[in-house]
């Protein structure tokens, strides 16, 4: 360009975009945490093209400062108009017709939402969102927007902590939840995911158990403990058994593990035995139940042997007469 008549130039920074929504050109965003856009105004006449150039911040991150450009905003959008960048001396440079306002950016890579995987609830359950998933390349922290936007008919599902990474909700009436996903990197926002969630009504069918109930012979007069052998039939295993659900006549499980053989081995107390006798010695039959992970019942019996209670009772009699 030449110049007609000489002038003075001044240049001002200013945190203040030149029109509200203008901030950043698509795709891009600002190299520093605090933004700034720069004014440059001169009295001087000048033809053709005119180079400008700006120092910009050494807070820069080095690993972007390779992708900076200057950008002008003219007719109502930016355009890059950068001709050269010099980083070891923070300088930026590029060739315009008109001055003001200017700005230095650097491209914007979109964060990516995710919102988790698929999952399987009972009716009454509260589900946990997961979107710790979710990315940004640039390394910049991203912020989180959930919605639920899909429910059944009749739900009154809501969210809670909607803006961060695992938010809950309670999955209140049967049917397909759909929560999406989107999160903002401070400059964009990415593209919406979607995490499906199915609520089933809790199974009311009861699953029949085989049961081996050791020892055979069980004497309710002693302080021992009693064992429940229980083999869980397909497509069920002992793993899909909810810990301290088993119940054997009134005794609850104490302590439980799985055999070699994939049986679920559930031990109690013979005092918390709940056990009614007519004789001293008889047989009866104990029955063991409990719950599977998807809300289905379970229940088997065995016939065992039993010493009863009572008896020693007669015989404290006996001696006092």
């Amino acid at each position: 360009g030449e110049v007609i008549q000489g002038g003075e130039t001044t240049i001002s920074g200013t945190s203040t975009p030149p029109i509200e929504g203008g901030e950043t050109p698509p795709g891009f965003k600002m190299p520093t945490s605090t933004p700034v856009y720069y004014e440059l105004s001169t009295t001087a006449v000048f033809q053709g093209t005119a180079t400008v150039c700006f120092t910009y911040s050494a807070d820069v991150p080095s690993e972007e400062e390779a992708g900076l450009k200057l950008f002008h905003y003219e007719n109502s959008t930016w355009v890059d108009v950068t001709t050269s960048l010099d980083t070891a001396n923070n300088v930026i440079c590029g060739e315009v017709t008109s001055f003001s306002p200017f700005g230095i950016f650097v491209a914007n890579q979109t964060p990516e939402a995710n919102a988790g995987v698929d999952q399987s609830v009972n009716v009454g359950d509260t589900v946990t969102l997961n979107g710790s998933g979710s990315s940004d390349a640039d390394g910049d922290a991203i912020t989180y927007s959930w919605s639920i936007t899909t429910k059944p008919s009749g739900s009154t599902a809501e969210l809670s902590d909607a803006e961060t990474a695992s938010p809950t909700f309670t999955a209140d009436v049967a049917g397909m939840y759909v929560a999406q996903l989107v999160v903002n990197d401070g400059a964009v926002s990415s593209n919406p995911d979607t995490v499906t969630i199915t609520a089933n009504e809790a199974s009311e069918e009861e699953i029949e158990v085989e049961v081996d109930i050791k020892p055979e012979t069980i004497n309710l007069k002693e302080k021992g403990k009693c064992k429940a052998f229980i083999e869980i039939p397909l497509p069920y295993s002992s793993s899909d058994v909810v810990a301290g659900s088993v119940e054997c006549q009134g005794a609850y499980v104490i302590q439980e593990r799985v055999d070699d053989e994939g049986r679920f081995i559930a031990t109690f107390n013979v005092k918390d035995l709940n056990v009614e006798t007519q004789s001293r010695k008889e047989e009866v039959v104990f029955t063991v139940s409990g719950e599977l992970k998807d809300g289905a019942k379970f229940q088997g019996s065995d016939t065992v042997k039993v010493k009863s209670r009572e008896k020693e009772k007669e015989k404290g009699k006996d001696k006092d007469k």
